[in-house]
């Protein structure tokens, strides 16, 4: 339940940014990260398809997910979030199943996805200051999300890329880690089912309908 909950939070800034309140702050350096910039293009076109569309997409699951998995999820990574979330067992899987496992799991967040965008009430963000990591190519984009009742919760965007060009390869919800969730989630399935077992679950869920 911790991991939904986790997932669903971590999702909510890039569908909330285009709808930030006027006493919302961005720090000039924050203005000027292009990963950030991409971040709030894409959930500005979000917006205004999910606003246009409202009414119909209430009533159409397919269009939700064919609206995140147009807009949203190309900015993803998933083989780097598959191969981060396998850790060394990674190796050790067979090329096909690689390629199953990563089909699988993306299918798996446009579903997460759509159930978000459904859920969207005009969340309000604060842009933080973006984080460089270790790597050149690598980058942090922290936000703070308004929850209801006055709640808020510290969002992190790992991203690798450089000029325009960047993806997300996981995603931190008041320091824990998406990736780290699921690697220990599917530790356990693995161990019991084998890495055929989480694959044909996995596939079996994104062949249901809403």
């Amino acid at each position: 339940m911790f991991l939904i909950t986790c997932i669903r939070r971590s999702m909510v800034p890039m569908v909330a940014a285009a709808s930030m309140i006027a006493g919302a702050t961005a720090p000039a350096a924050s203005t000027g990260s292009s990963a950030q910039q991409l971040v709030k293009q894409v959930t500005a076109s979000i917006i205004e398809e999910l606003t246009s569309r409202r009414e119909a997409l209430r009533d159409d699951p397919r269009g939700v997910h064919e609206l995140v998995d147009r807009l949203v999820l190309p900015y993803f990574d998933f083989e780097r979030m598959s191969r981060r979330v396998l850790g060394k067992r990674w190796k050790t899987v067979a090329p096909e199943q690689r390629i199953r496992f990563v089909s699988a799991f993306r299918s798996l967040l446009v579903r997460t996805y759509a159930t978000i965008l459904n859920e969207y009430r005009g969340q309000t963000l604060t842009w933080l200051e973006p984080m460089p990591r270790r790597k050149d190519d690598e980058i942090v984009i922290p936000v703070r999300v308004g929850l209801t009742g006055g709640q808020a919760v510290r969002v992190a965007y790992a991203m690798h890329g450089m000029g325009k060009d960047w993806k997300v390869f996981d995603i931190a919800v008041d320091g824990v880690s998406l990736v780290t969730n699921y690697r220990s989630s599917f530790r356990s399935e693995i161990a019991r089912d084998g890495i055929e077992g989480l694959i044909a679950r996995l596939e079996a869920k994104s062949l249901e309908t809403d």
